[in-house]
């Protein structure tokens, strides 16, 4: 499912986690280029913006679980998240997902600010998912 580009929000995240949650047949999933930020990533990845702030999403409904995105979700082998502004929350946030299921084995992070605990976090999920990173970081 190709969604690069589409100016996608935490909101949408939203409503996308609930797809994957139920979807058994999407392989790839391409959200680059949208505006996703560490509450996007947080709610594709695990279902839940993990109390991050959502502008357009009031604080309630922001903690409130969803079904659980990536970690639910056995069909998906490959995530193009790329130029988000995912932050070093957002990581955490999907490395969360990623460690919950062993299915993606291709992950785009390409030119995303992630900052100083990056890369121990990337070296976390990798030892414990066959997860090949393709880009990482700004």
């Amino acid at each position: 499912l190709r969604l690069r580009g589409n100016r996608i929000t935490a909101k949408g995240a939203r409503a996308l986690a609930r797809g994957l949650a139920r979807t058994t047949s999407l392989l790839t999933l391409d959200v680059s280029d949208n505006e996703l930020g560490d509450a996007g990533l947080a709610f594709l990845a695990t279902g839940h913006g993990d109390g991050l702030a959502v502008p357009s999403i009031p604080a309630e409904q922001a903690t409130e679980d969803v079904p659980a995105g990536l970690a639910s979700n056995s069909s998906l082998t490959a995530l193009l998240s790329s130029n988000n502004r995912f932050g070093s929350e957002a990581l955490q946030q999907l490395a969360k997902g990623l460690l919950s299921q062993n299915h993606i084995s291709t992950l785009d992070l390409g030119v995303n600010p992630f900052g100083s605990s990056a890369q121990g976090t990337s070296g976390e999920a990798k030892e414990r998912s066959p997860v090949s990173i393709l880009a990482f970081g700004d």
